[in-house]
């Protein structure tokens, strides 16, 4: 496992727990904004989701094209190798989690 796949699964770790906090504080707030805000924050955790799927199917992908481009020499290394194009599309999706992480912020902020 490269760094940028590093980076995006701990990133990602951090949203899950943020966004738990998140609808924890909503629940117990019961007022009309901490409904709204978690509603916001489902959203968020729904493109969150699709961003998680979408990075194991390309994982997943890229090595399977490692199996049938070098007739499985290198099945080892490239479990988790994220060379390349890969590697690049995991720097922006852990770009994106960042995002949905200060945003998660910002609701938890506001819901105190």
């Amino acid at each position: 496992m490269n760094g940028a796949t590093l980076f995006f699964w701990m990133v990602t770790a951090l949203h899950v727990s943020l966004s738990a906090s998140v609808q924890i504080r909503a629940v117990r707030l019961q007022s009309s904004e901490g409904i709204a805000l978690s509603k916001s924050q489902r959203k968020d955790g729904w493109f969150a989701c699709a961003l998680m799927t979408l990075m194991l199917v390309l994982d997943r992908a890229a090595f399977m094209q490692g199996i049938t481009q070098d007739g499985g020499e290198q099945a080892s290394s490239a479990l988790g190798d994220a060379s390349g194009l890969t590697g690049w599309v995991y720097l922006v999706g852990a770009l994106v989690m960042a995002w949905l992480v200060r945003r998660a912020l910002e609701r938890r902020r506001l819901l105190h």
